[in-house]
């Protein structure tokens, strides 16, 4: 729930949803083999902790303890501006989130990915997807472990602190 304490606390966010099967454990790309393990992993816990931040209203949130690909995507209602990727660190997990994501954020929203150097791999077939598909997406390699595909290429050039990223990192995924 730590990701979601900003959009709690922002007033302009009035829906956040939070989908997560929250797995006592899961596999993790970092490392053949590797499996996270995650104790007392609830909704329950995770809304408990975010109301005793007093951060914002916990109302405005609506889990659904289950993977991306199982949610009916019409439950929906408010299409979101971020839809911010950050759990299973698999490919295929990562693959799945986006693919559901996609779907559901509205037209000039942003797909947000946490742990870029453990996800690149995926990030790098959507960004290929993308094209093949004819979607439009400006992917942008942003501060610390994020990614962002920015569905809009005007949220870019409008943000000052989005275009010197832009300017910045618009050339990294030609490294790979």
């Amino acid at each position: 729930g730590g990701s979601l304490q900003p959009h709690l606390a922002d007033d302009r966010c009035r829906k956040i949803y939070s989908i997560d099967p929250r797995p006592p454990q899961q596999p993790d790309d970092r490392s053949p083999g590797h499996i996270a393990h995650y104790e007392d992993n609830s909704a329950e816990r995770m809304l408990r902790m975010l109301a005793a931040t007093g951060y914002g209203d916990v109302a405005k949130i609506e889990c659904f303890d289950s993977d991306a690909s199982r949610v009916d995507q019409r439950r929906i209602v408010r299409r979101p501006q971020i839809a911010f990727i950050d759990g299973e660190h698999t490919k295929a997990a990562v693959m799945s989130d986006f693919q559901f994501c996609i779907k559901v954020v509205s037209k000039d929203g942003v797909v947000l990915f946490h742990d870029f150097p453990i996800i690149y791999p995926a990030i790098l077939e959507i960004c290929d997807w993308l094209s093949k598909e004819g979607h439009f997406g400006v992917p942008l390699r942003m501060e610390g472990n994020m990614f962002g595909i920015f569905l809009d290429p005007e949220v870019l050039a409008t943000d000052p602190y989005l275009a010197s990223l832009y300017k910045e990192n618009r050339h990294f995924l030609a490294v790979f």
